[in-house]
């Protein structure tokens, strides 16, 4: 089930969790990749007031609990983790392990579950075609959950719940032909993020008109290409900037604006504050 849009050592690389959570657990929110190298095995007890989805990407083990007896885990399998359910997550050693995650408080699996929004229930243990989108997505999250203001916090929690409506759609459409033009359309988006290509030329490549493109793209994610391009160049923005060892002009320079005054201003109306401002703020935090 391996798809060769995986770069698997880069996430190994960017091995990286990060949580927020207030004084009570139950809020907690909590993004991240996972990586152990090859080792004994290891059998985990699990029981949480989270609901959370874990995508493997490398490695076999098997999820086990009261109802469903023992289920294999292996690439391209989507765990999912059911608040109050207790359950052991085993790990086979000997092989490298590697998935991505991503929890939210009970009180927001509720609301999806009422919306219809929520992946299917029958069991915790689905198939997930593998996409980069879907690791790449986390560890986008992942960094900004790391620097989110206090502000900031219910915009990435509004994410991370858009996140698991879009995984949704994506399991109900990936064995459909429009599920499949989405990835790639999402594909294509991803690596042109700090590129001026136009978009009709990316629907271009995809053999497809670009009314189809915005129609396919705007179905799955609730928003346009121009959109979730700008909103990926953004997430770079954010990344570049809180590493501190570079200015906003030359971030701007890597992300493909014409000038710094360009950058700024795209930059300010998406987050209320200036590239200095926000490098500031996160050399100092």
């Amino acid at each position: 089930m391996a798809d060769n849009s995986i770069d698997l050592r880069r996430y190994r690389r960017q091995y990286r969790a990060h949580r927020l959570s207030g004084a009570d657990p139950r809020g907690e929110v909590r993004v991240g990749l996972q990586h152990q190298r090859p080792n004994q095995a290891r059998h985990i007890p699990f029981v949480s007031n989270q609901y959370a989805v874990l995508l493997v990407l490398e490695g076999r083990g098997t999820y086990s609990d009261a109802g469903s007896g023992s289920q294999p885990l292996g690439p391209g399998v989507l765990l999912q983790r059911f608040p109050g359910l207790k359950h052991v997550q085993s790990i086979e050693g000997g092989r490298p392990w590697t998935a991505v995650f991503a929890a939210v408080p009970r009180c927001v699996y509720r609301t999806l579950e009422l919306c219809g929004a929520a992946l299917p229930t029958e069991s915790p243990v689905l198939e997930c075609p593998l996409d980069a989108w879907i690791p790449e997505t986390v560890l986008a999250l992942t960094r900004d959950l790391e620097s989110a203001s206090p502000t900031m916090v219910a915009d990435v929690l509004c994410r991370v719940q858009r996140f698991l409506v879009n995984l949704r759609h994506y399991l109900m459409e990936s064995g459909s032909a429009e599920g499949r033009l989405f990835s790639e359309a999402s594909r294509l988006l991803h690596e042109s993020a700090c590129s001026r290509t136009p978009l009709p030329e990316l629907a271009e490549q995809m053999g497809i008109s670009y009314s189809l493109f915005r129609q396919v793209f705007r179905r799955h994610t609730g928003m346009s290409p121009g959109a979730y391009r700008i909103a990926r160049r953004m997430e770079k923005a954010r990344a570049l900037l809180c590493r501190g060892d570079l200015s906003p002009g030359e971030v701007a320079a890597q992300l493909g604006y014409r000038d710094v005054y360009a950058f700024s201003h795209q930059f300010k109306a998406q987050h209320a504050t200036t590239p200095a401002a926000f490098r500031k703020r996160g050399r100092e935090s």
